[in-house]
């Protein structure tokens, strides 16, 4: 029982852990870009 419970969340967990990445690159990039423009 304990597992089938596990396995239903798992999609969940798997987008929470894409959109946590997701924010992390979009971060990333929002830093770069200045970074980027004043090394240019």
């Amino acid at each position: 029982h304990l597992e089938s419970v596990i396995r239903s969340r798992i999609p969940s967990i798997s987008s929470l852990i894409n959109k946590t990445i997701d924010e992390l690159e979009s971060e990333m990039d929002h830093l770069g870009r200045p970074i980027a423009i004043d090394a240019g």
